[in-house]
């Protein structure tokens, strides 16, 4: 009795390569609107720890006025204070830091974009040895990105800009997204964003 030739991929599988290419769109767009974020963040920190100092000694040293002088220290002292905070806020939410992973996480799921399309180009033992290794890739990955915090809104974004980008209707509400807001939408899985 011989046994049956599975031809490879097979139609689970090929969903399967769909569903992980889903995936990874949104965990990629996801952490790349993370790092944009951080990375605007720690720009405007850098500028304005630098430029209050420059801007306040500018006035001082050039106006010879004593009541300008009293409001431009009045007014550095409190800027001071509050990018001590915003300073303070970036060192607590180690921001360097979760700039780094984001940049990691979002490099690795495009990777893994890229991968799950072109798999599914792939036959029989080439398909099965290179999904197979994809698929370990893909879980080794996806606990990475766990470690990240990921919010249920977070989740909700990233599902709904990856029904838009492949204009897909969600299964839970049936509608297909228009934008990336999820306007008055109360959907579980793709609205509240």
């Amino acid at each position: 009795m011989s046994t049956p030739v599975t031809n490879h991929p097979t139609p689970a599988e090929l969903k399967t390569c769909f569903d992980k290419e889903f995936e990874a769109f949104g965990t990629q767009w996801l952490f790349e609107q993370r790092a944009l974020t951080l990375r605007t963040k720690l720009k405007v920190l850098s500028w304005v720890t630098f430029a209050a100092p420059i801007a306040v000694a500018a006035v001082l040293t050039t106006l010879d006025n004593p009541r300008i002088a009293l409001y431009t220290k009045i007014g550095s002292g409190l800027l001071s204070g509050v990018v001590g905070l915003f300073g303070l806020a970036a060192l607590v939410g180690n921001w360097s830091d979760a700039l780094a992973e984001s940049q990691r996480s979002m490099t690795a799921n495009s990777r893994l974009l890229e991968d799950w399309k072109e798999i599914k180009q792939l036959t029989d033992n080439d398909f099965v040895v290179a999904y197979s290794k994809l698929l370990a890739q893909n879980i080794a990955q996806e606990n990475v990105d766990k470690i990240a915090g990921v919010s249920d809104k977070d989740k909700r974004r990233s599902m709904r800009k990856a029904l838009l980008q492949y204009k897909l209707a969600c299964a839970t509400c049936n509608q297909t997204p228009s934008s990336i807001k999820g306007g008055s939408s109360k959907c579980s899985t793709c609205g509240d964003c």
